[in-house]
């Protein structure tokens, strides 16, 4: 079946989303205050739902006026909105006249506005990628040559917007409003509370902002200006330099050294400087700010920045399976493809041939327990909780049953492999809640790798107690689960590496 969305022809025919993009591949799919398939004044066809919010809605569409544009529609539904709340309505039609006459590569060009009964909607670009945001939820810190190229970006359409007559400033710049396309283009998006400067004024008029990023001027001690966006800009690098959650010390933040020890002088001084609490103190323009940076590597205009320049900075965050990762990243899908099943088909065959063999060595054989050390390779190649413990249970079952079946035991044999794996995939789940890897360093797979390993080390022991605990507890185990946990870490985190500059890491 065929994706409207993105053309992609390999769908099942009773498939009911696409397995390319996920939009829903049948009509009449509930998608916000719509279905799949239905049509905007007319001309915009919304095919699959790209966000929601306190105020509305963001659709994917296909224009009907120009075939194979895809575009983005913002809803605006009053329904969603505090009737005490300021006019909502009317801070969003003053957004779209914004935009509209608004016209940079770094700012997402309005094409269209109208409005059906209470709800408003504005036509914008479609960005095929993700926010800063989404891309910190998977890496947790960006490596300081990965951000610049970013942040280069970002100030481009900062100074584009400080130089309008009269200047607009955005008010609420952060990682989720910070938007990369696929091919590293960065859209600064979601105009929902910027102002044009008002001069003569002690105050804004409305105290507006996130909280973390926004400057002290934007909780009622004076007007924002250019200088309230430049203190968010550098409060958004120091947010993915250290992955620290600003939000918790708003207005105070902990020494950037003390939590990115590997940053160059250089950013650290613009990003102190940037966050002055008093604005006088910060750099007085993006101009200034961006001079200060330009001593770095920087690939220009939209070219990927994330993986292309990672080699290139002096500061050294990457995690050993990097390179491998942008190496593997640069092969087409065919040819992983091919390796993947090349791969998969080795691993069964050693399974096959060497189990035999393995089952006669007793110092092997009792003192490695496969539902146990999959775990930390679970956890690594998916990064999510939940996901992880269900790949655990799955993984370690399935070869748990193969092994049962190649030495000749009966099906039955393989329930307690599986209550095994079961036990550990929970196991798995308890301890990412209790033991979250820091996210407070430049070198966080330091920090996963040393609690990976201990991860491995007690998950075998727990399934080795009810034996004894001269099998729960012994040299040969604890090597064993240490060497396994952290082949488990490698390979997890080659998958994720590869996956990431697939996305973020090839040019145009």
């Amino acid at each position: 079946m065929n994706c409207h969305w993105c053309n992609n022809q390999t769908n099942r025919p009773t498939a009911r989303v696409c397995n390319m993009c996920g939009t829903p591949l049948l009509d009449g799919t509930p998608l916000g205050n719509y279905t799949s398939g239905a049509w905007l004044r007319g001309r915009y066809q919304i095919r699959k739902l790209l966000g929601a919010g306190g105020m509305g809605t963001v659709y994917g569409a296909l224009d009907k006026n120009l075939p194979g544009r895809r575009v983005a529609v913002k809803e605006f539904d009053p329904a969603k909105c505090d009737p005490q709340s300021q006019p909502a309505a009317q801070m969003f039609q003053s957004e779209a006249q914004m935009l509209a006459r608004l016209d940079h590569p770094n700012i997402p060009k309005v094409s269209d506005y109208f409005a059906e009964g209470q709800r408003q909607y504005q036509v914008m670009d479609y960005v095929d990628g993700y926010t800063l945001e989404e891309i910190l939820q998977r890496q947790r810190v960006l490596a300081e040559q990965q951000l610049l190229p970013i942040v280069h970006q970002v100030c481009a359409a900062l100074n584009y917007l400080h130089n309008q007559n009269p200047p607009v400033i955005f008010r609420d710049l952060k990682p989720s409003n910070i938007m990369m396309s696929k091919t590293g283009h960065v859209k600064v998006i979601d105009f929902g509370i910027a102002r044009t400067f008002k001069t003569g004024k002690s105050k804004d008029t409305q105290q507006m902002g996130t909280t973390g990023f926004a400057a002290p001027e934007q909780y009622g001690r004076g007007q924002s200006d250019a200088r309230s966006d430049i203190y968010a800009l550098c409060a958004t690098m120091y947010a993915a330099l250290t992955g620290y959650d600003v939000s918790i010390t708003p207005l105070n933040f902990p020494p950037l050294r003390a939590l990115a020890p590997q940053l160059s002088a250089i950013t650290e001084r613009v990003i102190t400087t940037g966050l002055e609490l008093d604005p006088n103190r910060r750099w007085q323009n993006v101009q200034q700010l961006a001079a200060q940076l330009s001593v770095a590597p920087i690939t220009p205009g939209g070219t990927a920045p994330i993986g292309a320049q990672a080699q290139a900075g002096r500061v050294r965050v990457s995690a050993p399976t990097q390179k491998l990762g942008m190496m593997l990243a640069q092969l087409s899908d065919t040819q992983l493809t091919v390796a993947l099943l090349a791969l998969t088909a080795l691993t069964g065959a050693a399974m096959w041939l060497l189990t035999p063999i393995l089952v006669k060595v007793p110092l092997f054989w009792h003192n490695v327990e496969f539902s146990a050390m999959i775990g930390a390779l679970a956890y690594t190649a998916t990064r999510r909780r939940g996901a992880a413990g269900i790949a655990q249970a799955v993984i370690a079952a399935t070869g748990g049953i193969v092994t049962q079946n190649r030495l000749g035991y009966m099906p039955e044999a393989a329930v307690a492999g599986i209550g095994a794996a079961l036990l550990c995939g929970g196991f798995v789940e308890l301890w990412l809640r209790a033991l979250d890897p820091k996210k407070d360093s430049s070198v966080v797979w330091v920090h996963e790798l040393l609690w990976l390993i201990p991860m491995a080390i007690i998950a075998a022991t727990l399934v080795r107690l009810p034996y004894g605990l001269n099998y729960a507890v012994n040299i040969v185990l604890v090597i064993t689960s240490a060497v396994l946990g952290g082949l488990g870490w490698f390979c997890g985190d080659l998958v994720q590496q590869t996956l990431y500059y697939r996305q973020f890491g090839r040019r145009r």
